[in-house]
């Protein structure tokens, strides 16, 4: 009578349950974003590897040279050694050449300047020695050339006077026609005679002037051009002293209105 019972109850709800309609729930999708779309994908991490340990000066790590690189390395340091000791001794023997060399050009330009002073001083004794003369010559040549003034004046007075005689009355005037005319050109040329050696002394008095005149000329040119690019020099130098002055004025703060 039990099993009977739980069968009918088993079979009342299945039929209960058939009659009923079965309701599905709806499941809700999810939203892919924009991230999620163009997702990168992961690169997996590769293990890092372990420092590398290097040896130390003086550490046998990596093993001993052999006796052939021994050698090697001992043959290129003995050559830079030589090497070395070659340039030293040659930069000693160019260093003394060089010392020998500036005092010989000390010991010719000290011979050159006491050369060129003793020709100077000689030149410059010469010079007074010669000025001093000049002052006599010139007055032993003034003394002549006055004797020669007179002479001259002399011959043509006489000249004259033995014309004016041979022309007087009561002589042959036929007789002394042509003396007249000898004494006449002799006189002409006697006269032309003095004035060219006149001119020519004139001439050469003017060119020694002129020389002079030229050299003064050109010396004080030369002071002049000097005195003036000195004056330009100090003038430059003013400005820029003033210059510095005002910056400076200007630079420190003690001036510097508040």
């Amino acid at each position: 009578m039990g099993a009977k019972d739980g069968s009918k109850k088993d079979g009342a709800k299945g039929n209960a349950a058939k009659g009923k309609k079965t309701v599905k729930k709806s499941v809700k999708k999810p939203v892919e974003t924009l991230d999620d779309k163009f997702k990168i994908p992961q690169i997996p991490k590769v293990p890092t590897p372990p420092p590398m340990k290097y040896p130390q000066r003086g550490t046998k790590e990596l093993g001993e040279d052999t006796a052939s690189a021994k050698d090697r390395k001992h043959r290129e340091i003995e050559e830079l050694k030589a090497q070395l000791r070659k340039a030293k001794n040659a930069r000693v023997d160019t260093e003394k050449e060089r010392e020998s060399k500036v005092r010989r050009a000390k010991m010719l330009q000290n011979q050159m300047l006491q050369k060129r002073n003793q020709s100077k001083n000689i030149w410059k004794k010469r010079f007074f020695e010669e000025k001093r003369k000049t002052a006599a010559l010139e007055e032993q040549v003034n003394r002549l050339r006055h004797e020669v003034d007179a002479q001259h004046k002399a011959l043509m007075s006489y000249l004259e006077n033995k014309e004016r005689e041979g022309n007087k009355p009561g002589q042959a005037g036929g007789d002394f026609k042509s003396p007249s005319e000898k004494t006449n050109q002799r006189m002409s040329l006697v006269r032309l005679q003095h004035e060219v050696e006149e001119l020519r002394r004139r001439i050469e008095e003017l060119k020694i002037k002129l020389t002079a005149e030229m050299k003064n000329r050109d010396v004080a040119q030369k002071e002049l051009k000097q005195i003036r690019q000195d004056l330009m020099e100090k003038k430059i130098n003013l400005t820029l002293t003033k210059s510095q002055k005002s910056l400076a004025t200007l630079a420190n703060p003690e001036n510097i209105a508040v």
